[in-house]
């Protein structure tokens, strides 16, 4: 269960943010998923770096397998 923060202020606060990067994080790892077992070490890689690439980053070096 995630927990989304939520912000009554209608300003770019932290919480916003965090929204934007938990829901970003999200779909990376759903793409990640999806993939073929073929790209189990390219995903492994990806997992494993600090931050988490976007999702268009994660595509390209996937290609790039």
């Amino acid at each position: 269960m995630i927990t989304i923060p939520h912000c009554t202020c209608g300003l770019e606060c932290a919480s916003v943010v965090a929204a934007h990067k938990l829901i970003r994080d999200q779909q990376l790892i759903q793409f990640l998923v999806g993939l073929n077992e073929d790209y189990k070490i390219a995903r492994g890689s990806i997992l494993m770096t600090k931050p988490l690439p976007d999702i268009h980053q994660a595509y390209n070096l996937i290609l790039q397998e």
